[in-house]
């Protein structure tokens, strides 16, 4: 019994059909349709790199940046601000921070294990907050509205005076611009 080769419909043979992915081709489809995949694997690799050279180019950037630079970037939960007319919406922009950190205690203080912890918590939001300045000072934003964080923080007891902190962020908000700056 013949098979149809699925993209050009020719008769093949039980023994010259080659299968890729469930489907059935002739040896001439088949060696196209590998060519094929392996240009669109090389075009993912390709657009990968590129990706991540923009990420590292953007992340250098943000280490010129100072607190001096960004400390006019207003950042609010609100959709509109009192400040000055929202004259651009530039685009959403968010910051990810991701931790894992033992905390020692003291012995005497073994108590406070709980208050290092949310220290630490809200350093890390602190933390993110002006990163998340300097992305709207890349992209020549006044403000950031409508910012939510999302913020998990989870305390495993390592041992008597040890504590594994492991905490989640993500703040996400729209930049703007405005019509009068501070």
């Amino acid at each position: 019994m013949m098979d149809e080769c699925v993209r050009c419909n020719n008769p093949i043979s039980p023994q010259t059909g080659r299968e890729i992915e469930g489907l059935t081709y002739c040896p001439k489809c088949a060696d196209s349709h590998n060519q094929s995949l392996r240009q669109k694997k090389a075009e993912v690799q390709k657009e990968k790199g590129e990706i991540l050279r923009e990420i590292d180019a953007i992340e250098q950037e943000m280490r010129t940046i100072t607190e001096e630079d960004t400390r006019h970037i207003i950042v609010s939960t609100t959709d509109t601000l009192e400040t000055g007319q929202i004259i651009d919406y530039i685009d959403v922009i968010s910051v990810q921070d991701v931790v894992f950190q033992d905390i020692h205690i003291d012995p005497a203080q073994a108590e406070g294990s709980h208050d290092l912890a949310e220290k630490l918590f809200r350093n890390r939001i602190e933390l993110s907050l002006s990163k998340l300045r300097k992305r709207a000072y890349l992209v020549g934003a006044d403000a950031v509205i409508g910012i939510h964080i999302d913020s998990s923080m989870e305390q495993k007891p390592e041992s008597e005076f040890a504590v594994a902190v492991a905490i989640k962020l993500n703040i996400t908000g729209t930049a703007v611009r405005l019509t009068t700056h501070l």
